[in-house]
């Protein structure tokens, strides 16, 4: 019996970043879901058995660490990567402070992200 693919689950409200981090995971054999809409992310939760949620920081930072804040504590077992273009460290701090298990910068090395 084949055992099911897990899902990686994509938020963020530009799509176009959330198709580059999918082109990223291309080669990874895994089912990626890509949302732009907070309740859509927390159905996906819900109904699938998400590996991993990379929660990309583009347009709304404090929306971005509230819903990294909120899977962290409602999921706290499923790791969440931030990733954004801040080059800010601090922005990468308050991502790690808050329970994210690591923060990569645009443009996301395709490598480093397999890796995590």
């Amino acid at each position: 019996m084949l055992e099911p693919l897990q899902t990686i689950l994509l938020v963020g409200a530009n799509e176009s970043d959330l198709a580059s981090i999918g082109l990223a995971l291309e080669d990874v054999e895994a089912r990626l879901v890509s949302v732009t809409q907070v309740q859509h992310a927390r159905n996906c939760l819900q109904q699938e058995d998400v590996a991993v949620v990379i929660v990309d920081l583009e347009q709304d930072q404090r929306r971005g660490f509230a819903l990294l804040e909120s899977l962290i504590q409602s999921h706290g077992k499923i790791p969440v990567i931030v990733t954004g273009r801040h080059q800010h460290p601090e922005v990468a701090i308050e991502a790690i402070k808050l329970g994210a298990f690591d923060f990569l910068a645009h443009p996301i090395n395709p490598e480093r992200l397999r890796a995590t």
